[in-house]
């Protein structure tokens, strides 16, 4: 009798060891989950290693936009995301050729271009459906002085 009390104490602790065991490794794949999250993150919106010239072609991405939006006062609120004009006309159009003229190609996720669209999430989020720069050119209550705003947190984003 008492070597089964023994036995059965000696099941339990183990259950209960198991139990323990499995909580704890739930939890160490959760903070290392967790910690990856973080880390990948991290990386994803991490400076580019290059000396700061990423950034200060984003910059310079930036200035050329709101100059050439200042200059025309206008853009055209019909943006398809076709750039076929030698005369860029649409804020995503006015981007993709300042990109092509500072680093000689355009980028679809580069620092300027990410910046520009997260600066549309927080800002205007009611004014874009699925292509956030184009909907937002393309919707009615968007003006100039909204797209010369968004350039300008665009601009402090990439300056951090």
């Amino acid at each position: 009798m008492f070597l089964a009390l023994c036995a059965a104490l000696q099941t339990g602790a183990r259950n209960m060891l198991n139990k323990f065991a499995s909580v704890c490794c739930g939890f160490m794949f959760t903070i290392v989950a967790v910690f990856l999250v973080i880390k990948v993150t991290d990386t994803l919106y991490a400076a580019p290693l290059d000396g700061g010239k990423s950034q200060r072609q984003s910059l310079r991405i930036i200035e050329q936009a709101v100059q050439t939006i200042t200059e025309r006062n206008e853009v055209n609120k019909n943006a398809d995301r076709i750039c076929a004009s030698e005369v860029p006309s649409t804020l995503f159009c006015i981007l993709a050729s300042a990109s092509i003229d500072q680093i000689g190609h355009y980028e679809h996720h580069s620092i300027a271009m990410d910046a520009v669209r997260g600066a549309i999430y927080e800002h205007f989020p009611d004014r874009w459906t699925s292509h956030p720069i184009m909907d937002f050119n393309n919707h009615s209550d968007t003006t100039v002085a909204d797209m010369l705003f968004i350039l300008e947190l665009s601009r402090q984003q990439i300056s951090q």
